[in-house]
């Protein structure tokens, strides 16, 4: 067997419900989509997002607060397979790879 052929892999379903955004923080799709459309309409950056959010609905009996990281990462989430289901595609990456990795965008 060559090198690299029995690493895990992770699909990201294009009908998957639910995103995982962090390690215990799982979101609906309705909820990832709507942090795509606010950042590509509003041109709202993942900290403002988060800021939005978490006065909005972080002061409820929820006691949580989303981070920047969350936000972006269900913003990535969302765009990947969003892209892959209009070209009718399945994407496959390195199980827990890190979401700088996956958008290439690690200095």
């Amino acid at each position: 067997m060559a090198a690299g052929q029995n690493e895990k892999k992770k699909l990201i379903l294009n009908h998957a419900r639910y995103l995982k955004i962090g390690t215990h923080l799982w979101v609906d799709r309705v909820f990832s989509n709507a942090v795509c459309n606010g950042m590509y309409h509003f041109h709202a950056s993942a900290n403002a997002y988060m800021q939005y959010l978490n006065s909005a609905f972080g002061m409820s009996s929820y006691a949580f607060e989303f981070g920047r990281k969350q936000i972006w990462q269900a913003f990535i989430q969302e765009s990947i397979r969003a892209i892959a289901s209009a070209s009718d595609r399945v994407v496959e990456a390195k199980h827990n790879i890190s979401i700088e990795q996956v958008c290439n965008c690690s200095k």
